[in-house]
C-alpha cells in the first residue's frame, strides 16, 4: 500500500519530485500528477510486527475482538498524559525511506531509521513506535504537498493503514 497525493488538472504540469504529468491515467481528458512514498502500509506492518511485544498486542487485540491497529490506536489513549497523543513521539523519530524514497526526493537508494529507542520493549513503546511511523508517514505526505504548484488540484488523499482501515478524502485546494 502506497501513500500519496493525487492531482488532476486541463493542462500538463510539471512538478520536480512528483511524478507525472500522465494524460488520462485516472480521468479521461485530464493529466495526472502523483507524489508520495510506496509501501508505507507494508512498514507499518514491518515495525509493529518486528516489535518484540506483538505477540502480547495480538493476544490482546483478539481478545477484544479488534484488529491490532484499533487496539495501538485506542492503547494510544491509555497511555497518554496530560499532554495530546501526538506528544508521546517526543523523543522517537522515523525516518520512512525504507525501501527508498519516490517522491519528493525521488531516490531509491534513502533507507529508513528509527531514533530515540530505548531499552524497554513493552507494549506501550510498540504503540509509541506505531504513532512515531504514522507520524513519519504524514510529514513525508506533507513535504510532497509543498511541490505542488500554484494551481486547483482535484486532490484525492490516500492514507493506507493494514487490510480492512483506509480513509479516502477528497477537497479542492490552491496554495
Amino acid at each position: 500500500t502506497s501513500s500519496c497525493h493525487m492531482g488532476i488538472s486541463k493542462d500538463p504540469i510539471f512538478v520536480p519530485g512528483v511524478w507525472g504529468p500522465y494524460f488520462s491515467a485516472m480521468v479521461p481528458g485530464f493529466w495526472l500528477n502523483e507524489g508520495g512514498q510506496s509501501v508505507t502500509g507494508k512498514l507499518i506492518d514491518h515495525l509493529v510486527q518486528g516489535h518484540p511485544a506483538f505477540p502480547e498486542l495480538q493476544a490482546k487485540a483478539t481478545a477484544r475482538c479488534q484488529s491490532i491497529y484499533a487496539y495501538l490506536n485506542s492503547h494510544l489513549d491509555l497511555i497518554k498524559k496530560t499532554e495530546p497523543v501526538g506528544f508521546l513521539t517526543v523523543d522517537l523519530h522515523v525516518w520512512p525511506d525504507f525501501h527508498g524514497n519516490r517522491s519528493p526526493l525521488a531516490d531509491l537508494t534513502l533507507k529508513g531509521m528509527v531514533t530515540g529507542l530505548k531499552l524497554s520493549q513493552d507494549l506501550d513503546d510498540l504503540a509509541i513506535l506505531y504513532l512515531a511511523t504514522v507520524q513519519a508517514i504524514a510529514a513525508c505526505l506533507w513535504s510532497c504537498r509543498k511541490r505542488w504548484s500554484l494551481f486547483l488540484w482535484e486532490l484525492l488523499f490516500w492514507v493506507p493503514v493494514p487490510p480492512g482501515i483506509s480513509l479516502l478524502c477528497r477537497r479542492q485546494w490552491q496554495e
